[in-house]
């Protein structure tokens, strides 16, 4: 069928041109002759932040489920190896993604936008898919619990959150993985897995036109449902003073993280943060590596911020020299991010030489 309607061009920013169709997908094109490849993206605003009671890991669970292909493509991952495809899914707090590069042809533009568009719709979830996946994902579960940093990371996290789903990993947990039924992420699926609630991203070389005349008959023809999109809304309350948490693990290396609440990523503030966590911890002159790194009291230094939907994390952390510099260390953490910051304006406008010189690579390589 065709759309009832064409496509509504919206505004262009830096090269990248936004497209509604209809059913309310979100299409973004970049074109760019100079390079040999096209990328396609599927993002699913759908994360860990909308799972519910018994519901934890869902969201990444559905992820893998979509590769265990469609009465169509019953074998996704071979089509992907045939056609020469760096591909994969990424599962977040706010976002789920599905995506593939490849040398510049509408051939495999075309297969890559019908997978897309066959997934968004003609995923069944049996018994037996589900309980063949169960295992890979545990293995992923049990691989993460193995890396010192990533369990500091979410006992932070889960410090930070009392009600709000950011205080759970991605991952989920086994109880819900073990025990979630084929049923239960089908509706899942179901409830997210939508046109209206999907961003589709085009790079690399091809031409406009045809493109969005490839992307309105891959995706045009999934109805729009009449349901609104279910967004949670729970909020935390503001915290109630100091949050302290001790990990004792055997073996492994000392490590020190701590965090503060931030805004929404989507503000402006979220951006001053970005290049504030730059500022303090670059190498060779960020006050916090000149203060732990070259006094001994650790031996590297971090800091970013968990900009997401709601209002997130911003986190610093160091791995210490020994377990007996702790408390030195943290009180000069402290006395630094939360005292005078010693900042200059030419440390801001070489920051700034960074970003953009990182932005540069991401571009070139993509």
């Amino acid at each position: 069928p065709a759309l009832s309607a064409p496509a509504v061009r919206g505004m262009t920013v830096e090269g990248v041109t936004e497209y509604r169709l209809a059913n309310g997908l979100t299409v973004l094109l970049g074109p760019d002759a100079s390079k040999p490849t096209m990328s396609i993206n599927l993002v699913y605003r759908v994360g860990s932040r909308h799972e519910g009671p018994g519901e934890a890991g869902m969201a990444h669970l559905l992820e893998h489920m979509l590769f265990k292909g469609t009465e169509k493509t019953p074998d996704p991952k071979q089509e992907f190896a045939r056609r020469g495809m760096r591909w994969n899914g990424t599962t977040s707090y706010d976002r789920t993604n599905y995506y593939a590069q490849f040398s510049a042809s509408e051939t495999d533009r075309d297969w890559m936008l019908g997978w897309l568009a066959d997934t968004m719709t003609q995923v069944r979830i049996t018994a037996d898919r589900l309980d063949g996946e169960r295992p890979v994902v545990r293995n992923e579960m049990q691989s993460s619990e193995n890396r010192p940093q990533r369990v500091l990371y979410q006992q932070l996290m889960g410090a930070a959150y009392e009600f709000h789903p950011y205080g759970r990993a991605v991952i989920g947990n086994e109880s819900d993985l073990n025990s979630v039924q084929p049923a239960q992420l089908q509706s899942f699926y179901h409830r997210y897995y939508r046109p209206d609630n999907a961003v589709l991203i085009v790079t690399g070389q091809f031409e406009t036109a045809p493109t969005l005349a490839a992307v309105e008959r891959a995706f045009g023809a999934i109805e729009r449902p009449k349901a609104p999109v279910a967004e949670p809304y729970t909020l935390d309350r503001g915290q109630q003073g100091e949050r302290e948490i001790r990990l004792r693990r055997s073996g492994g290396i000392p490590l020190l993280a701590v965090g503060y609440h931030m805004m929404p990523g989507a503000t402006r503030e979220a951006v001053a943060l970005s290049a504030l966590t730059v500022m303090l911890t670059r190498q060779p002159d960020g006050p916090l590596y000149e203060a732990l790194v070259k006094s001994g009291l650790a031996v590297s230094v971090y800091g970013y911020p968990i900009a997401l939907h709601d209002p997130g994390l911003l986190q610093f952390g160091a791995t210490l020299a020994d377990e007996s510099k702790r408390d030195d260390a943290w009180a000069r953490l402290q006395q630094l991010l939360e005292g005078e910051l010693p900042l200059t304006e030419e440390s801001l406008d070489r920051t700034r030489k960074d970003f953009a010189n990182s932005r540069r690579q991401i571009v070139e390589s993509a």
